[in-house]
């Protein structure tokens, strides 16, 4: 009897003393899960202030790229204006006739005119790059004209643009701008179609002007011979040749 309670004894000390090992096993591991969430919540708010710094350096970046766009956009418009003031005068300037390149037939009063629907082209090709702003001639009568721009290629002289149709009812030397500046390109022709009498007058014999009989679209090729050939009109362009 005295031996089954020695060992009743023992065995419940040794449970006791388990129970003490595992309650202080489990106040170490609350210890540490206390420290670990200690550490946790002063990386989430070290990472909060980091945030929020961030955020407000954001804030201060973007009110800073507004304003430079801001001034970039201002600073853009103004220097635009400025360029198109300066070019408008420079264009304006420059269509004086006294400063405009010219290239075709001097616009003079010539010996001979007539004919109708007729298309004339200048076949001295353009000496360089232009910009043209404008045509001239010398007309004896009102008539109604599209000039024309014309490109070699190696399968021939085509109309690559048409103006848009112009009536000169006013006689002697006449001036008509172009709605739109027109690029030409070196080696180019320059002609006029005329939808009804010619009113320009011309000489024979002296220029490099062509004369076809028909009128010729953009995509059409131009005939190998004209009708007539070096006669010499009073029609030519103006404008910045390179």
């Amino acid at each position: 009897m005295k031996r089954k309670f020695t060992t009743g004894l023992l065995a419940l000390v040794f449970v006791i003393s388990a129970c003490a090992a595992g309650l202080e096993e489990v106040k170490k591991e609350k210890q540490t899960l206390r420290t670990a969430l200690a550490d946790k919540t002063a990386q989430n708010e070290r990472l909060n202030r980091e945030l929020a710094n961030c955020k407000k350096l954001s804030s201060t970046l973007s009110r800073e790229k507004k304003a430079k766009d801001k001034n970039i956009f201002s600073l853009r418009t103004k220097t635009r204006n400025f360029l198109q003031s300066e070019f408008d005068s420079l264009n304006a300037f420059s269509k004086n006739e006294e400063l405009m390149d010219y290239f075709g037939g001097e616009p003079i009063k010539r010996a001979v005119f007539g004919g109708k629907k007729l298309t004339v082209v200048n076949m001295k090709p353009i000496p360089s790059d232009a910009v043209i702003y404008m045509f001239k001639g010398y007309f004896d009568a009102a008539n109604k004209l599209i000039p024309l721009l014309f490109r070699k290629t190696q399968k021939g002289i085509f109309c690559v643009w048409r103006g848009k149709e112009v009536i000169v009812d006013k006689l002697g030397l006449q001036k008509v701008e172009l709605d739109t500046p027109l690029n030409a390109l070196k080696g180019d022709y320059i002609g006029f179609y005329f939808s009804s009498a010619v009113g320009a007058p011309f000489d024979k014999r002296t220029g490099n002007f062509s004369v076809f009989n028909k009128e010729l679209l953009i995509g059409d090729k131009l005939p190998k011979k004209g009708q007539y050939i070096n006669r010499n009109y009073s029609l030519g362009i103006s404008g910045l040749f390179n």
